[in-house]
């Protein structure tokens, strides 16, 4: 064991009989942090060097006073009282710059105007610090207040941790409000919900008003950085008090969702309201149904449940597994509706499809306009392959392309050339017809099939 002892007013340490240092004892300074650490150090240090001149530094464990007693963190601070000039007034002239508090439950820095209130509660620099909750601690900087219990304020300007095990880095004006909160650093930061994250930035919020009768509370939100983004969790759904939203960052970006797993990836003035809804970026977009997505762009809306806008501008999507692609404002407003792009395509049935072009409509069950200019396709399983203002509005019709066809709602009837009205059912028309290669035999042909023989054409019966 080590031994410590005051001798000829001077700190005498001697490990197994052998003097190993001697300092006068008014020089000497100790490190009363290092008492509390996982592994209790005693550290002593020239003070009028700095405490980067440590000259002693072994284990608690292994140092005893003079009759041979082993010492506590509290004995050494007794025997460094006494003997080393430790203060506890605060008044100076003491070799410790640290202090009891006046409850002796706490541990300051003798200037300054800190106040470690708290029981076990420890400030380690700086000024107008408050440390009131239990084992709380403020590493320094200036008017920190650390009062949830466990919680810590590592430095920075007006920070306050107010919750249990709430923690602070650093930074200005940044709050914790809630239990296992953390704000990393930055400025204006609020972390008001229960496990909620904030890396940085500015102004960012967490806020949560959770049922904590739930069974199974669970909240966990973070934002990751950027300038004035919110996540506001509201949940008073017994049984499901959920959470882990998260926004990366970006600006003004903000999660409102009714159960929680949303995600903003960054951008700017972006919106997710409901259960494992997704922005990834972009500008003013907004996905609002359940597990519903928005890749990117501008102003897209995805509110449909399981429902994506890829990008674009101003596209909406408003039921259940519809989907645009992009474009510009493109509507899929029916269950399992599609725009892949162009320019104000409407799909708006069930199934319904538009590949891309331009002001196109698929506006029946399981219709399909491919692409084109202002094509209509209406009757349950139409198609419009293409073209320009062409109308398919018969079941089970279809426009190979052209313009301005129109299959006159007789079902079965398909359209291929330019300016044909259909004036029948299950009728094939076209502006010309020009076969090639006509077989010269019957032979092995089926009913109905055409053939030649010279000049003459002749039908299989």
């Amino acid at each position: 064991m080590i031994k410590l002892q005051i001798v000829d007013g001077s700190l005498q340490i001697s490990n197994g009989g052998s003097v190993i240092l001697v300092a006068p004892k008014n020089s000497c300074a100790i490190d009363v942090l290092a008492l509390y650490d996982a592994m209790p150090f005693i550290v002593i240090y020239n003070k009028y060097l700095g405490n980067s001149t440590v000259i002693f530094n072994q284990p608690l464990a292994n140092c005893e006073d003079s009759t041979g007693t082993p010492f506590s963190a509290n004995t050494f601070i007794d025997f460094a009282e006494a003997n080393l000039g430790f203060d506890t007034t605060g008044g100076g002239g003491g070799s410790s710059p640290f202090k009891y508090n006046a409850n002796a439950t706490g541990i300051e820095p003798c200037l300054g105007s800190n106040n470690a209130s708290g029981y076990l509660s420890t400030i380690g620099g700086g000024s107008g610090n408050t440390s009131s909750g239990i084992h709380s601690t403020i590493a320094g900087g200036d008017c920190l207040t650390a009062d949830g219990d466990h919680s810590t304020v590592g430095g920075g300007i007006s920070n306050t941790a107010s919750n249990c095990y709430s923690t602070i880095g650093g930074g200005k004006l940044n709050t914790t409000l809630a239990n296992n909160s953390t704000v990393g650093g930055g400025y204006g930061n609020g972390a008001f919900g229960c496990s909620s994250t904030i890396g940085g930035g500015f102004y960012n919020r967490i806020y949560c008003s959770i049922n904590y009768n739930s069974q199974y509370p669970f909240v966990a939100d973070t934002i990751g950085g950027g300038k004035f983004n919110t996540i506001c969790q509201n949940n008073y759904i017994a049984y499901n008090a959920t959470g882990g939203n998260t926004i990366s960052g970006g600006y003004g970006n903000i999660a409102i969702p009714k159960y929680g797993f949303t995600t903003i990836g960054g951008g700017k003035l972006n919106f997710v309201g409901s259960y494992g809804s997704t922005v990834s970026g972009g500008a003013n977009n907004e996905s609002s149904g359940f597990y519903s997505t928005v890749g990117g762009g501008k102003v897209n809306v995805s509110n449909g449940n399981k429902s994506t806008v890829g990008g674009g501008y101003r596209n909406v999507v408003s039921s259940a597994y519809s989907t645009i692609g992009g474009g510009f404002c493109n509507i899929a407003s029916s269950l399992y509706s599609i725009v892949g792009g162009g320019l104000r395509n409407i799909a708006n049935c069930v199934t319904s499809t538009v590949g891309g072009g331009r002001e196109n409509r698929a506006s029946n069950y399981a219709t399909t306009v491919g692409g084109g200019l202002r094509n209509i396709a209406s009757g349950t399983s139409s198609t419009i392959a293409g073209g320009s203002y062409n109308i398919s509005c018969g079941t089970n019709t279809a426009i190979l392309g052209g313009v301005s066809n129109n299959t006159n709602n007789f079902g079965c009837s398909m359209i291929v050339g330019n300016g044909i009205t259909a004036d029948r059912a299950c009728t094939t028309f076209v502006n010309n017809l020009s076969i090639k290669n006509i077989p010269t035999s019957s032979a092995g042909l089926p009913s109905g099939s055409i053939y030649r023989v010279g000049n003459l054409v002749s039908i299989v019966i």
